[in-house]
């Protein structure tokens, strides 16, 4: 994914417990999906009515003396937080923690770790968090500092750049070569396609960060925007660049 590109990612499952879910066709647009602030019981809305408004501004935008930080045009206050990584016996990725959050994740979690209130943009100063417990407990996606029980994020993606990813565009890898120290020939490279949604490559999705090399983000499986993900009918909306249905965003890297 290009640097100018503005994306970010992850939908707000949860803003209050007192907020009630937008749910809106995959697809069809920021206005009226969940990320749409305005939408929010309890949010200082945007005098304007603007949408884009709340992580976006066409003039005195956010900037940063770091080379290559991703602030596309942002309006939207950044959590300072550090992170702790994923981390698991069995993963092949080195993730550190120091470059883990580059490129849109970074955007992503000034709201999911409930650091900074939603509606804090421009010169308003939000009051609403995300801080709504999940059916784990817990709010959002992290637990504040803590990715280490999320899929694991920020690591060189593609065996070509001495990342993970080793495994063929379509079918099974050779089940006699083993896969080589740090890779894994079970997880596709990036340019296989999304599954449902074959006008995407994996490729289109990674962001070359200060390594100068793609990695996996947010925004590898989530559309912020709500204008490029698809799922089934029906299904909730979590802004997945492929449905949930037959887990069909899981095979699209992992060859199970």
């Amino acid at each position: 994914m290009n640097k100018k590109m503005m994306l970010s990612a992850l939908g707000i499952v949860a803003v209050s417990s007192s907020i009630a879910i937008a749910g809106t066709t995959p697809g069809s647009g920021v206005l009226g999906s969940i990320h749409d602030m305005n939408k929010y019981a309890g949010v200082t809305v945007d005098t304007q009515g603007r949408v884009c408004a709340f992580c976006h501004t066409p003039h005195h935008a956010l900037t940063s003396t770091t080379a290559g930080d991703y602030l596309p045009l942002w309006s939207h206050t950044l959590a300072t937080t550090t992170y702790q990584p994923y981390a698991s016996a069995t993963i092949d990725s080195t993730i550190s923690a120091a470059t883990m959050m580059e490129g849109p994740s970074k955007l992503c979690m000034s709201c999911h770790d409930g650091s900074v209130a939603v509606d804090t943009h421009y010169a308003t100063t939000g009051a609403v968090t995300l801080n709504a417990k999940d059916g784990w407990g817990q709010a959002g996606i992290a637990q504040t500092s803590s990715l280490s029980n999320d899929h694991p994020i920020g690591f060189v993606f593609d065996a070509s750049e001495g990342g993970v990813a080793a495994g063929p565009v379509t079918g099974d890898p050779s089940t006699v070569a083993p896969s080589d120290a740090g890779q894994d020939k079970w997880i596709r490279n990036k340019e296989a396609t999304y599954l449902s949604n074959t006008a995407l490559k994996i490729k289109d999705r990674l962001y070359t960060g200060s390594l100068g090399k793609q990695i996996m983000t947010c925004a590898t499986c989530h559309d912020v925007h709500n204008k490029k993900n698809v799922d089934a009918a029906n299904a909730t909306n979590y802004l997945l660049l492929s449905p949930n249905l037959d887990s069909q965003i899981c095979l699209t890297c992992h060859i199970k």
